[in-house]
């Protein structure tokens, strides 16, 4: 039999945990991956400059996202790099810009409303 125990909130019920991981329940694994990634988005919003490169937004990481500018030589999705290494998540991300979601909509407006006239 298996021993179940979370060394984070002590519990034991085996209808806690996923099947691969015994050391840890499924809410403390969830929590710690949010704070890996958020953590992680920290580190590289400072890195890109801590706020959006087109208007200064800098009040919720929530609201900032990293941009391809040329999505033609991106290696993956952006939300994709909480699962590389910190090296490695900067290198993708310095064919980003830093935007608020707010600017990031406009620049994704703007292309398809060049490429599209029933949007005029």
């Amino acid at each position: 039999m298996r021993n179940y125990h979370c060394f984070q909130c002590n519990t034991r019920n085996p209808e806690d945990f996923y099947n691969i991981i015994h050391s840890l329940c499924k809410k403390c694994k969830i929590k710690r991956s949010c704070e890996h990634a958020i953590n992680k988005k920290k580190k590289l919003v400072e890195y890109k400059g801590g706020q959006c490169e087109r208007c200064g937004y800098n009040k919720c990481l929530a609201s900032l996202c990293f941009h391809h500018r040329n999505p033609a030589i991106k290696d993956m999705k952006t939300n994709m790099i909480c699962h590389l290494s910190i090296e490695n998540a900067k290198r993708e991300i310095d064919g980003c810009s830093l935007l608020c979601h707010n600017c990031h909509n406009e620049i994704h407006w703007c292309n398809v409303k060049d490429k599209n006239s029933w949007f005029d």
